[in-house]
């Protein structure tokens, strides 16, 4: 069951949910090794290698069994032994096309057969079922993992595959978060709780550069709640107008002169980012800042700019001599 699960959670499925991705890589937000799947398929003949005295073999045969995550190196698997045991291995090799087709062999696969599953075969010879050997594996406490119910499940993980801006040596960049932190014993960091402020998990954040840094949980929401609207909109904080770029298409056969048509501007935000505004937003937003931006560039006389940089910059020259006198006083 678990290689069947496993193996399903590596597969990509028609589901509007999952995007054409695979379940890990939804949950997960990275795309999933499958190099320890592609060798072979559930109860495969192997060969397997067993420590054993000159001049017995050391290569045996076995059925594959899945595979031995928790157990040794990458690459490890379950095999099944003529003596109705599991073991992991990692020197395993599917058999060749003429090893399937070696008389000598096909005895072996009798004997094997014969030896492990004496009274669940069909008339046929193949295996009805394996009582033995699901015993055995409902009662290895390597698939007994009572505690892993004190932790968040990550398919249910509303912070994983979230972009956030957050704080890096004393700047702000964007982040992608990728996975739920773990300690040595590979066990989530940190539990839930329906308090942001309490919410201990702490979580990976990947950003642009390539670099990782870890966060925990009350940081993300606390930064995802400070850069979004009353709405749930997202929004950026303005760091510099950098550029404008203009449509001449559009602005040449432009007669009214309350428009902004055709005029779009570069804007570094803080985050790091960068992006072409339409003007018409990006003066109702930081009209100020954008009504400088066209006059330093000699802009304030386009028809897009005429009618409403003046007074702009009228009501700031204003507000700048009150608080002057103010000050004078």
């Amino acid at each position: 069951m678990e290689w069947a699960a496993r193996v399903r959670s590596y597969t990509a499925h028609d589901s509007m949910i999952l995007g054409s991705r695979t379940p890990e890589e939804r949950i997960t937000g990275m795309t999933p090794d499958i190099s320890e799947f592609i060798h072979f398929t559930w109860s495969q003949w192997v060969w397997y290698k067993e420590p054993t005295s000159f001049p017995g073999t050391d290569v045996l045969l076995g059925r594959w069994m899945g595979i031995a995550t928790d157990v040794g190196q990458a690459m490890t698997y379950w095999v099944l032994t003529n003596k109705k045991t599991i073991i992991a291995r990692s020197s395993v090799a599917p058999l060749t096309d003429m090893d399937l087709h070696n008389p000598s062999i096909k005895d072996q696969f009798d004997k094997f057969n014969r030896e492990c599953f004496t009274t669940n075969l069909t008339s046929s010879g193949d295996i009805k079922i394996f009582p033995e050997i699901i015993k055995e594996l409902e009662e290895d406490v390597i698939y007994s993992t009572p505690e892993a119910d004190n932790f968040t499940p990550e398919c249910y993980d509303e912070y994983l595959s979230t972009q956030i801006v957050l704080p890096v040596g004393g700047e702000f960049h964007r982040g992608q978060v990728t996975r739920r932190m773990h300690d040595q014993n590979g066990k989530p960091i940190g539990t839930r709780n329906p308090n942001p402020l309490m919410d201990t998990r702490e979580y990976e954040v990947l950003f642009p550069d390539g670099s990782v840094n870890s966060y925990v949980a009350n940081t993300i929401a606390e930064n995802i709640y400070s850069q979004v609207d009353e709405e749930g909109n997202n929004y950026a904080l303005l760091r510099e107008i950098i550029d404008h770029e203009e449509d001449t298409s559009i602005t040449n056969g432009v007669l009214s002169q309350h428009t902004t048509k055709g005029w779009h501007l570069l804007v570094t935000w803080k985050d790091g980012s960068t992006s072409y505004v339409p003007l018409r937003e990006i003066k109702n937003l930081f009209p100020l800042e954008t009504a400088k931006y066209a006059v330093n560039n000699k802009l304030e006389m386009k028809p897009a700019f005429i009618w409403w940089v003046p007074k702009v910059m009228q009501k700031y020259d204003c507000l700048v001599g009150k608080l002057k006198k103010g000050k004078a006083k």
